[in-house]
């Protein structure tokens, strides 16, 4: 793009705070401006993943250990590999923002200069997910032991009495808690959404994007939980396209069975692809929301720190 063009790209006035339909609107002509070299950016940081979540899927055929191996080497991942390539892929977007080219050597510069800042940035995220997940497997495991134990007080089975009130006010009340603490979850996540990002103006001071991202989100918390819930109501309407071809196959799948009687292999072999097709298709599709997510993302945080929008090649 000519710099023409990305002056006007970037000509937003810097004045007031933006909002998140502000960083939406500006994300989306960025994505525009040079979607394939940014859509390619994310296919391979996905791709990077999903290649070491399936080494990791490999670790856990190893016997008897097999399970120890594969989850140590998934936190692993999460923890010391995912979080500089992440902060690589907003090195590079915003390069691009910048008038720069969308290069996918730069997905790598996280590795090279902010390896160890990214590798704490991302810890408090991670804290909170795998506080919650512990706290949910530990409420269920709670809640199954007492209320089948309740329920078989009388030595006839947890299910003799069929769905009593007793088991009713039980399934509710594990919902509304699985509910609650995933929506806190979620919701303390929501301020380290710019550690990442962060951690390219603080060289050496870890922490200090972490406290950056969480002063921002509590000035402008409202803003900042609008762009996510514009992330998922886009992720849920490419969720649903994505659905369509898959599910018109295994429609027809269905339809042209003749074998309902034993082994419908016409409707698998039709659902299976249709399943095939829609993960693939969502894969592709959301390296494309990716981009425009924190693309936003980016522009949120300069506009609140007062800096430029963009800032020439």
């Amino acid at each position: 793009m000519s710099d023409t063009g990305w002056s006007q790209l970037t000509s937003e006035s810097s004045e007031r705070p933006l909002g998140a339909m502000d960083a939406a609107r500006m994300a989306w002509r960025l994505l525009r401006s040079d979607f394939w070299r940014l859509w390619l950016l994310v296919l391979v940081v996905n791709a990077i993943l999903f290649g070491a979540g399936l080494v990791t899927q490999c670790a856990g055929m190893v016997p008897l250990v097999g399970g120890l191996i594969s989850t140590a080497l998934m936190m692993g991942i999460y923890v010391f590999g995912s979080p500089p390539l992440q902060a690589g892929l907003f090195y590079a977007i915003r390069r691009k923002i910048d008038g720069g080219e969308a290069k996918v050597d730069s997905l790598f510069e996280g590795f090279k200069q902010r390896y160890w800042e990214s590798v704490v940035a991302e810890l408090p995220f991670l804290g909170i997910w795998v506080a919650v997940w512990g706290i949910l497997i530990v409420a269920m495991g709670v809640g199954v032991f007492v209320f089948v134990g309740a329920a078989s007080g009388d030595g006839r089975g947890p299910f003799a009495h069929g769905l009593t009130p007793a088991w009713i006010t039980g399934i509710v009340v594990a919902g509304v808690v699985f509910l609650a603490v995933l929506a806190a979850g979620a919701i303390f996540s929501l301020f380290f959404i710019f550690a990442l990002l962060a951690v390219w103006d603080f060289p050496g001071q870890y922490g200090r994007s972490i406290v950056t991202s969480m002063r921002l989100v509590r000035q402008h918390f409202w803003s900042v939980l609008g762009l996510v819930l514009l992330l998922w109501v886009v992720g849920l309407a490419v969720a649903i396209v994505a659905a369509i071809p898959g599910g018109v196959l295994a429609l027809a799948g269905g339809l042209a069975e003749r074998n309902w009687k034993d082994m419908p292999m016409t409707f698998l072999v039709a659902l299976g692809a249709g399943v095939v097709i829609f993960y693939a298709l969502s894969f592709l599709a959301m390296a494309g929301v990716t981009v425009w997510y924190k693309a936003a993302v980016i522009y949120l945080y300069r506009s609140w720190m007062a800096r430029p929008l963009g800032q020439g090649a």
